[in-house]
């Protein structure tokens, strides 16, 4: 799945720089059960082996870590289906505004649970997604907030903000072909190290970014969806 955050309620100040629908980079994830967790893991997509060889594979996902994001506690069981409590996943900073704040010299800041809570109305399943808000709230740490965030809060000591996790987005199928990236091109691109490469080739391979074009009536002319980002 595709994990990332979003701030739909921000902060206010483009000096700050915490604004309404600023978008965290997105993640690739997937979940492991191991017993009574559930563990959110982003595997390492910076190193790979592109060969097909499975040892080779598995060669490389043990050679470099992963980042496990967050462990769910399972609290009830349905054959191959869990259930668990996400309340602690949602109700937190997992867009990093406390740390923005922090590294801007705006003001130290930190989560204050008893002043947040889920956001009912942006919390929503659908088919191929998941989308969970929390309203957070981030309490100041003793010093002064900085004069920008002065400037836009009515008590610049409590920040209040929306962090959407827009969320667990399903994968599109089978069927992308993706687009070598050329040197002077132009074009921005995603890279990452193929350690099944054979001797003599480039061990760093390069791919352009950009959109997976589908009609959505393939009979139509000039129809086109985005259903896939690289």
């Amino acid at each position: 799945m595709l994990f990332f955050t979003t701030l739909t309620h921000g902060l206010g100040s483009n000096d700050v720089g915490l604004d309404r629908g600023q978008i965290a980079e997105a993640k690739l994830v997937h979940f492991d059960r191991i017993g009574p967790k559930l563990l959110l893991v982003q595997p390492n997509q910076a190193f790979r082996a592109d060969s097909g060889d499975p040892d080779q594979q598995l060669a490389v996902s043990q050679s470099f870590a992963s980042s496990v994001l967050w462990g769910l506690k399972v609290v009830a069981v349905s054959g191959s289906r869990v259930l668990v409590d996400a309340t602690d996943f949602v109700v937190r900073d997992g867009h990093g505004a406390a740390e923005a704040l922090a590294k801007a010299r705006h003001g130290k800041f930190k989560l204050n649970a008893k002043r947040s809570a889920i956001f009912l109305p942006g919390t929503k399943a659908f088919p191929r997604n998941t989308e969970m808000e929390a309203t957070v709230t981030l309490t100041s740490e003793g010093d002064v907030p900085s004069q920008y965030v002065q400037d836009v809060t009515p008590t610049p000591t409590a920040i209040t903000l929306n962090e959407r996790y827009s969320s667990f987005v399903a994968l599109p199928p089978l069927g992308y072909t993706p687009r070598v990236s050329v040197s002077g091109d132009g074009y921005f691109e995603i890279a990452y190290t193929d350690d099944a490469a054979p001797l003599g080739s480039p061990l760093v391979k390069h791919f352009i970014t950009r959109q997976r074009l589908q009609k959505k009536d393939p009979g139509a002319a000039g129809q086109a969806h985005v259903s896939w980002t690289d």
